[in-house]
């Protein structure tokens, strides 16, 4: 949808404006999740995380050549009285050691040469895949062991090295516990009170008596445990199914049904399952974790703690498949025209999670993992911890789950007037995570990718695409409006005949394949939303002019037109939303208010089931005029809670109207493709439009990995976001090469300077004329590398430290692509400066 892309490009602008600032942290909390109100008895505190408190406090930080180490002195925690004190000793010798002999011993520790024998008090439970699974049971702790190696991963601490580390009683429990739960409190007693009946608990792990498990068998043999867990202090009961399988994945899973809430003091929210599995210590390990920041990102185990300062001060924390625009207050407009939606995730600027992965890759001990969410992802949110934060030790890389969560209700149209409010029924269903493991030179990202492109092809999230051929996206921006006078006027950029001129010219020029989208083909322009019948607007060329083209170019049969509408946003200015518009949790119809734009300025969302109808609707139009090819915008992307005729509907019903509308029109035989879809849409779309190949640029970032792009290559054809507005044109072509992305121009007939006073106006750069010649480059260049690789997969990605990537496919062809300004040799062949090469 246009009105996304000028918000995209408007960020773009931002960020380069900000990255001539130095940049201290990797995130901030927003307006909600930063407030911590005390009232009384009553604490509300809607940014609690895992890691909350300052861990070292009062510790003596000394600083060394060898880097920073902390004089625990005493412990907080209360269990400190059973650990051996000569143990503890010895713990704080280690943590103080430098960190060359740190590292030898982590990676000797990380490697336990017996099998099915007890390891660190964990007992032996099965094996599967080449890994064995062992539980600790009080404390719901695991370990999964590679046969073959002995290397480990452990999802707790000890509670000598916890003690040892001067841990507070929460960080204590914390990373001691295999499961966290955070309630939320009700007090009958503080209705009273403006801020209401509800506060966030705190974190708490499970105690002694809270977990019992048995055995879990698959046609008599042993594959897992089924652990039933009872936070007896809150009346909290479920049961968590761990699962170790012959492909070596290790699943767990809490059925909707098992759970149980009993007292009504308190409510579940936050949940935490094996959040430590996988962690390392500071830099005293070899390898990196991978966040799902844009196509991939890898963070190095270093030391980040330094000259007694943390590096980063907030962790990584990012709500799946984006913000919820249901639980936000009064919308806010900033400078750039974009909305201040508040959310919980600490890391509001980083690209959205479309699909929810993480990993971990221990390169010294060559063993990894790639955790995937398979349920309730639409209530989950991908936590990323680096050591330092809160004056912690620890990397690890984890899930989290809200059932529930506190918002504000306001009272009032202005939002003076609010109480801290919890929805009446859980927001998430059945969860699901498998973590993917692999071994030897499989422990890699490229391995993992591996991996979870096999897992999402046999799960069916993915499908295999025969269709793999080679094409350029080329947009076409058909109509917008103007203020003339008392009116408003159509401004015209590209009719359907200037289509065909534009696609016969280029055809002359080589570029035959080409799949083409028109985006404000309809009447009144590309702003008048939604729309649920097909009328085209009579300055394009009406219904018949677009049949005509349509029906033409299907048979030439290279060139494929898809009529792009958005079948999410109401524009309030052409359209009644009285009974069509969401109304949010927090009681407020949500609205957008985009000020600087020229005409529209107030934008509302339909309801899901609105959305379902409307597609419906168009598609059975579409058909009646033997249009098959439809591209879907707004709803692919948005995810979100409302309230409907007085009851509440939870992310995964708007999930599901979604996925059911799209279906449908498949079922009736269109093509669909989607508009950054998130990962539950990938098995209904034919392809994938602005692929994001890079990342948010932020400094967590060690490097930038092209980790979906190869999960997704040679099964879903992915098209790049536009190349018009990327600032350096080169290095963006390169990374098209190392991806194996389609590229993706923004085209109009006429001078974008004629939409300078339209909301098109954030389009600078879009003429045809100027980039006949950019197109049929890319394009023959692209289709040279792509007809040697097509319908293959990525099998192998690597990053030379010459700047210098190589891309190898399933049939043995590599792809190398030179980033640097100099000439490089690389396996025998020279590769000029900012070039590549395919053999």
């Amino acid at each position: 949808m246009v009105i996304n892309k000028k918000m995209k490009r408007l960020l773009c602008l931002a960020l380069v404006c900000l990255m001539l600032t130095p940049i201290i942290s990797f995130a901030t909390t927003d307006s909600t999740d930063a407030n911590t109100e005390n009232t009384g008895d009553t604490t509300v505190d809607n940014n609690t995380d895992v890691t909350t408190d300052d861990t070292t406090a009062g510790n003596t930080v000394t600083t060394t050549t060898e880097g920073t180490w902390i004089d625990t002195g005493k412990s907080n925690a209360s269990e400190a009285a059973t650990v051996p004190e000569e143990d503890v000793l010895a713990e704080k010798e280690f943590l103080n050691l430098p960190y060359y002999e740190r590292q030898a011993i982590s990676k000797e520790q990380a490697i336990v040469a017996t099998s099915k024998e007890d390891i660190e008090g964990h007992s032996y439970v099965c094996s599967g895949g080449g890994y064995e699974l062992y539980l600790y049971e009080e404390k719901m702790s695991i370990i999964i062991r590679d046969e073959e190696t002995g290397a480990i991963l452990r999802s707790t601490l000890t509670p000598t090295q916890a003690v040892a580390r001067n841990y507070t009683q929460t960080m204590y429990d914390t990373v001691t516990s295999g499961v966290l739960v955070q309630p939320i409190t009700y007090n009958k007693d503080a209705s009273t009170s403006r801020f209401g009946n509800y506060a966030t608990g705190i974190l708490t792990p499970l105690k002694e008596g809270y977990v019992s498990t048995e055995e879990l068998k698959e046609d008599g043999k042993v594959v897992g445990f089924t652990a039933h867990i009872n936070f007896t202090e809150y009346g909290f009961e479920f049961d968590i199914i761990v699962k170790l399988t012959e492909e070596g994945a290790l699943s767990w899973e809490i059925p909707e049904d098992t759970i149980k809430e009993t007292n009504e003091n308190y409510l579940m929210a936050d949940l935490y399952v094996f959040p430590l599995l996988g962690y390392t210590d500071r830099g005293d390990r070899d390898g990196y974790m991978i966040l799902p920041d844009g196509n991939g990102i890898t963070i190095d185990y270093d030391d980040y703690f330094q000259d007694g300062e943390p590096k980063y001060k907030t962790a990584y924390l990012k709500r799946v498949y984006g913000s919820d625009v249901g639980l936000s207050g009064i919308s806010q407009t900033t400078t750039l025209g974009d909305t201040l939606e508040s959310s919980r995730d600490f890391t509001t600027s980083s690209e959205e999670i479309t699909i929810p992965y993480f990993g971990v890759v221990h390169s010294d001990t060559q063993i990894a993992m790639v955790g995937i969410i398979e349920e309730g992802e639409y209530g989950g949110y991908i936590h990323g911890m680096i050591n330092g934060i809160n004056r912690s030790f620890e990397n690890y890389v984890s899930t989290r789950f809200e059932y529930r969560t506190l918002y504000q209700e306001f009272m009032d149209n202005v939002g003076s007037s609010e109480r801290w409010k919890t929805s009446e029924g859980r927001m998430i269903g059945n969860i699901k995570v498998t973590y993917l493991l692999t071994s030897g030179e499989d422990a890699t990202y490229s391995g993992l990718a591996n991996k979870l492109r096999s897992h999402l092809l046999n799960t069916g999230i993915i499908n295999a695409n025969e269709d793999q051929e080679f094409d350029v996206r080329l947009d076409f921006l058909g109509v917008d409006k103007e203020n003339f006078m008392v009116f408003r006027r159509n401004v015209v950029a590209t009719t359907a005949e200037d289509i065909r001129d534009i696609l016969g010219q280029l055809s002359e020029l080589g570029v035959t394949n080409v799949l083409a989208v028109y985006e404000g083909w309809q009447d009144d322009g590309v702003y008048n939303v939604p729309i649920y019948e097909f009328d085209a607007d009579s300055d394009v060329g009406g219904n018949k002019a677009i049949e005509e083209l349509i029906s033409d170019l299907e048979e030439g049969g290279t060139v494929s037109l898809y009529l792009m509408q958005d079948m999410l946003t109401i524009n309030t200015s052409m359209t009644s939303s009285v009974y069509t518009s969401i109304n949010g949790y927090t009681g407020k119809t949500y609205e957008r208010y985009e000020m600087y734009n020229e005409v529209f300025t107030t934008f509302r969302y339909l309801y899901p089931h609105k959305s379902e109808e409307y597609i419906k609707d168009i598609t059975n139009d579409f058909l009646d005029s033997g249009i098959k090819n439809a591209a879907f915008s707004g709803i692919s992307d948005n995810m979100f809670v409302y309230i409907y005729d007085k009851k509440e509907y939870t992310r995964q019903d708007t999930m599901e109207h979604y996925a059911n509308a799209i279906k449908d029109s498949k079922d009736n035989g269109m093509s669909i493709i989607l508009e950054s879809p998130y990962m539950y849409l990938w098995k209904y779309t034919d392809a994938y439009l602005d692929f994001t190949i890079g990342s948010s640029m932020y400094v967590y970032a060690s490097h930038e990995i092209p980790f979906l792009s190869s999960v997704l290559k040679g099964s879903l054809k992915m098209y790049s976001e536009y190349i018009n507005f990327e600032a350096n044109s080169t290095e963006y072509f390169l990374k098209l090469v190392e991806t194996g992305v389609l590229p993706s121009f923004l085209i109009t007939k006429e001078s974008p300077e004629v939409l300078q006073y339209t909301n098109s106006n954030w389009n600078y750069s879009s003429e045809y004329d100027k980039y006949e010649d950019t197109i049929a480059e890319y394009y023959s260049k692209l289709k040279e590398v792509n007809d040697k690789v097509q319908g293959e997969y990525i099998v192998n990605h690597e990053k030379l430290d010459s700047d210098v990537s190589i891309t190898t496919y399933s049939n043995g062809v590599k792809v190398y692509v030179n980033f640097s300004d100099v000439d490089v040799t690389v396996d025998g062949m020279t590769i000029e400066a900012e070039s590549y090469s395919v053999r």
